[in-house]
């Protein structure tokens, strides 16, 4: 709008004219599907703008069962390819409740994220995603920033951190895309930390008769590729107590009848306390009417699930007082 005055007269010129919708305000409340099939009640203030040309849409809070938060969306028509820009702010992230009690299907293989052609190449978008406090698998990991850009039907991660239970931290990089099974990610983890056993819940080995004091310190990098069917693991670099050096791969196959393969070699390892962890009081050979849920007696065997091939190397490794090297083994649990 130009105004100019002449002989006591305004004159108003409209130069250029842009209509931006008033904002609307409301508050939605309504039932959450996890990825289980549960429900949790979900409620979002919502402050949005609009016009030709963009749409606004402010979160100021909002609460999904435990978890709260709040958000902005941008979505600019304006570009020869439109762009997004997502903010998400998380108070409080609750994963356990979210993703439901199944480990194994989760969030990649949810079938929301399930794409025959991948996601839309006629979209940019960057995502800025940061939460205080999240709880996984029962631990509580801090400052989680993860920031992300989609481009030409993929995700890239160039920044995604977080600090792990025991004093340690995580980095994660690398591409999420999408396909009509779920979404496939690929990228390179680099974690260190002071307590490993802290760290085990959340990966899915903890065992109260593995002694803690062997699980101190560790720094690890290995690639990752995770996908709904299976997760590999290679070049794994894995350092414990400033000692034991383990490095190799790993397969775990996620449908069907559950299957692990592995390829590891060790070193630097004291197997005394393990094995006298394990064993308690008891002789290497327990018998059947003394079986309970303990290692050596393999009654576990019996409620094994999951079907495992696992091939060692073990070197410069002590047991029953003796030092050991270059010992190699093959063991298939069918």
């Amino acid at each position: 709008v130009k105004v100019s005055a002449n002989d006591g007269r305004a004159l108003v010129e409209v130069l250029q004219t842009e209509k931006l919708a008033a904002a609307q305000t409301k508050k939605v409340k309504r039932e959450f599907a996890t990825f289980k099939g549960n429900t949790i009640p979900l409620t979002m203030d919502i402050e949005s703008y609009s016009d030709e040309n963009q749409w606004i849409l402010n979160v100021n809070s909002m609460q999904a069962g435990k978890s709260s938060g709040k958000g902005t969306f941008n979505y600019d028509m304006t570009k020869a390819v439109p762009a997004a820009a997502v903010n998400i702010w998380f108070e409080k992230l609750d994963m356990d409740e979210l993703l439901g009690d199944n480990e194994n299907d989760g969030l990649l293989s949810n079938k929301t994220f399930a794409s025959e052609t991948g996601f839309t190449k006629n979209l940019a978008a960057e995502f800025d995603f940061k939460a205080k406090t999240t709880f996984f698998r029962g631990a509580q990991i801090d400052n989680m920033i993860v920031a992300a850009q989609m481009a030409e039907g993929e995700i890239v991660l160039p920044d995604a951190k977080a600090l792990l239970p025991g004093k340690g931290s995580i980095i994660l990089l690398g591409r999420i895309a999408t396909g009509k099974d779920g979404v496939d990610y690929t990228g390179q983890v680099e974690a260190h930390g002071n307590e490993f056993a802290q760290l085990m819940p959340m990966i899915g080995l903890a065992d109260e008769r593995i002694p803690k004091d062997i699980l101190g310190g560790y720094r690890s990098r290995f690639n990752i590729i995770m996908r709904p069917e299976s997760t590999t693991i290679s070049e794994l670099r894995l350092l414990l107590m400033d000692k034991i050096q383990v490095s190799g791969g790993i397969n775990m196959y996620h449908k069907g009848k559950q299957k692990l393969d592995a390829t590891v070699a060790i070193r630097y390892l004291d197997l005394d306390p393990i094995l006298a962890a394990w064993r308690g009081n008891n002789s290497l050979y327990i018998a059947p009417e003394k079986q309970p849920d303990h290692p050596f007696g393999f009654k576990w065997l019996q409620n094994m699930d999951r079907q495992i091939s696992l091939t060692l190397d073990l070197d410069d490794f002590k047991l029953i007082g003796l030092e050991g090297r270059d010992s190699h083994m093959a063991i298939n649990i069918a």
